[in-house]
């Protein structure tokens, strides 16, 4: 008895040691990804609006700003204005949110699903592009995040003060933005749901806890419709944040929305987790109740906004910890259901091949492949993906010590000794395993290729300002007149005022006698009915050419010099 608990000691501690050290690779992998290249890409519209903030915000007011803005001061302050310098602190919270993830997700899940989506969350390409933005979007997932956990071990602990440090935090989210309050959506959802459904009620179901969430909201919004009915409404309030995010033509349909957000979280990781969510509600599990709503609550009120309002599928970044952790239950799942039947991996397979069909982010890889290097780059994501892949396996097919929750593993699939079945199950079993695998592998390879193509073509997948405006800086004369759709860029990159082609012609700005410059993007062609690609080809030169393909599209950015034309 003596030797098998020292034995189990042993292998406790060499569990954790390597749960570690994965971890660790993780947690680097992660810092490498958000600190390359940093500083090389143009700021976009979003960020200069935060580079005039920071630039005019006076002592007096640091107080009541956000906490990502609050950081950015103190880079902006002692590294200067740069790309670099406003996307540090934004980048290391991204880095953050990885190790976050994992020691909140062990404590619910066990340790190989929290290894896995410490690793789809590091590796992510939405998430990954979000901590390369001089933004907020970082911080206010993960106080977002930090948030609901709390939240829930409140509940299922009966621990009040869990549910006010929650709140808390879920205050801390709001003050970055607005998009914090589908908090509490997916919280009323979860509590009447577990009154409705078959569901155990966890021991903090009660009354005294129902009230002390209750109150603070009813508070925020008494307060709020005061203040709108007062007359209020001014900069800062909920009113005029929600109307100047909200507000305006509706820019995309609900369909558009969810086709995009699936490519954003990646098809391969939206499959398995659709199937890690179906399993846990099969199983009547708290946590993927929980989960499944903090995944698909956001979504779905954002897509309903998406019939009456201006959206963007940016605004749910928040749910994107959900439909990791989801699709880590579906691959230890799988791995369950593959050494029994093949009938769940065979599912997650075909759905993954049927979406890739249509997914943009194949089209990309194809439209890149045609070049050497690309070709290079697709072998090395799935040779980083097959090394991930490896060391994962063990954290699955150990039969772990350390896992916290055996609804993991359903009665009777812990595996047995399938070796010393027939052939024919022998069989059945390592061709499962290798399906598995390779539904593993593929779920790897498929953000990594992203990753690569956002580094190596798309710059970082946006526009190319800051080399667009460097070329017509080292050729423009004193008095040439140079033009674009969003004249801040300019104003920001040459350090001088440049017009906007908005309520003007590129003809009338000809007449001027003097020569022009044009910056074309995406935006140019709206701004003049989808006349200015024809008008410059007769007018003027093509001087450089930074088009950008991603997202199965081409993105313009070019630059024109004109000639003036006197009448």
């Amino acid at each position: 008895m003596i030797n098998q608990d020292r034995t189990r000691l042993v292998e406790i501690r060499r569990n954790s040691t390597n749960q570690y050290v994965l971890l660790t690779a993780i947690v680097l992998i992660a810092a490498a990804l958000r600190f390359y290249k940093l500083g090389e890409w143009s700021f976009w519209i979003d960020e200069i609006t935060i580079v005039r903030r920071v630039q005019g915000l006076a002592e007096s007011r640091l107080v009541s700003q956000p906490i990502s803005t609050l950081l950015i001061h103190v880079t902006a302050t002692f590294l200067g204005i740069s790309e670099w310098s406003y996307r540090f602190f934004p980048a290391l919270i991204g880095i953050i949110t990885v190790p976050v993830l994992f020691f909140s997700v062990r404590r619910l899940l066990g340790s190989s699903v929290a290894l896995v989506s410490a690793l789809l969350l590091a590796i992510s390409p939405w998430h990954l592009y979000f901590s390369q933005n001089a933004r907020y979007y970082t911080a206010l997932l993960l106080f977002y995040t930090l948030a609901w956990l709390v939240f829930f071990l409140g509940m299922e602990l009966d621990r009040p003060q869990y549910l006010l440090i929650s709140l808390l935090l879920l205050g801390v989210a709001t003050q970055e933005r607005l998009f914090a309050l589908f908090f509490i959506p997916v919280a009323a959802c979860y509590l009447v749901l577990l009154r409705i459904l078959s569901f155990e009620k966890p021991a903090g179901y009660r009354l005294r806890n129902f009230v002390l969430l209750a109150v603070p909201v009813v508070v925020f919004v008494l307060y709020h419709s005061f203040f709108l009915l007062s007359g209020g409404g001014g900069d800062g309030s909920v009113v005029s944040n929600f109307s100047s995010r909200f507000s305006g033509t509706p820019t995309m349909h609900p369909r558009w929305l969810l086709t995009d957000f699936v490519y954003r979280v990646g098809v391969p990781l939206a499959v398995l987790a659709f199937l890690g969510g179906f399993h846990l509600l099969r199983e009547r599990v708290r946590i993927g109740l929980f989960l499944v709503l903090g995944a698909g609550v956001p979504l779905i009120t954002l897509m309903l906004l998406a019939t009456f309002f201006r959206t963007d599928t940016r605004y749910v970044l928040i749910s994107l910890p959900n439909w990791v952790v989801l699709a880590a239950v579906g691959v230890r799942w799988l791995y369950i259901q593959a050494r029994e039947e093949l009938r769940w991996v065979g599912a997650a397979v075909l759905g993954i091949l049927l979406l890739l069909l249509k997914d943009p982010a194949v089209k990309d890889a194809l439209y890149y492949l045609q070049e050497y290097e690309a070709a290079i780059l697709l072998i090395s994501a799935v040779g980083i993906a097959a090394i991930a892949t490896m060391f994962l396996i063990p954290t699955f097919s150990r039969h772990s010590v350390d896992e916290r929750r055996g609804w993991l593993l359903p009665e009777g699939a812990s595996g047995g000794n399938v070796a010393q079945g027939r052939w024919h199950t022998v069989l059945r079993h390592r061709v499962g395993i290798l399906v598995w695998g390779g539904v593993l592998l593929t779920l790897l390879v498929h953000p990594l290729v992203v990753d690569a193509l956002y580094y190596r073509y798309q710059h970082g997948y946006r526009d190319d300002w800051k080399g667009a405006y460097s070329i017509i800086s080292s050729m423009k004369a004193g008095d040439d007149v140079i033009v674009s759709s969003m004249s801040q860029m300019g104003n920001y990159y040459l350090g001088e005022k440049i017009r906007t082609i908005q309520n003007t012609s590129p003809a009338s700005i000809l007449q001027e006698n003097r020569r022009v410059w044009f910056v074309e993007d995406f935006g140019m062609d709206k701004l003049t009915n989808n006349t200015f690609e024809d008008w410059t080809k007769e007018n003027c030169e093509l001087i450089a050419n930074r088009d950008n393909y991603a997202a199965g599209k081409t993105w313009g950015m070019r630059v024109y010099r004109c000639e003036s034309r006197t009448t």
